[in-house]
C-alpha cells in the first residue's frame, strides 16, 4: 500500500482516495469522443429508420438480433430428447439441433445481418 501512497504523491494525486478523477477529464471526453459518437449514433438511427420505411420486416429481424430474442416458433422447431436410460451422445444430439440451424440459428442470423449491412449501406451510404 505504501508503494501506491507513494505514487500517487510522486504525481501529485490525493493519497486517500481510491479512483481519482482529474478537473476536466468528463469534459475533454464529452468534447471528444461523446460528441464523435453522438454524431455517428445520430446517424446510424436515421440510416435504421430509413431502412425500417423500405424494409419493416427485415429491419424487425435486425432488432430481433441485435437483442439476440429467438425468433417466433424456433423453439418448437427443435428437437425434444425424453429421458432414455441409455442417453444419446451430445454429438448425436447437438447435430440434431443444428439441422434446425438454416431456419432459426446462427447461420441464418449471420446471412441476415450480412444482408442488412448491405441493404443499410445503400440506404445511407456508409455504416
Amino acid at each position: 500500500m505504501e508503494g501506491v501512497k507513494s505514487t500517487k504523491r510522486f504525481l501529485g494525486m490525493p493519497e486517500d482516495k481510491d479512483l481519482f478523477v482529474p478537473d476536466g477529464v468528463y469534459e475533454h471526453f464529452a468534447a471528444g469522443v461523446g460528441a464523435r459518437g453522438r454524431e455517428a449514433r445520430t446517424s446510424r438511427e436515421a440510416r435504421i429508420e430509413a431502412y425500417r420505411t423500405i424494409h419493416p420486416e427485415l429491419a424487425d429481424e435486425l432488432e430481433r438480433i441485435q437483442r439476440r430474442d429467438l425468433p417466433e416458433g424456433c423453439e418448437s422447431a427443435l428437437p425434444t430428447f425424453p429421458a432414455d436410460p441409455e442417453g444419446i451422445a451430445s454429438r448425436e444430439s447437438s447435430g440434431r439441433v443444428l439441422a434446425t440451424e438454416p431456419e432459426f440459428g446462427p447461420v441464418s442470423s449471420t446471412n441476415a445481418l450480412i444482408r442488412h449491412y448491405r441493404t443499410l449501406k445503400n440506404v445511407g451510404g456508409t455504416t
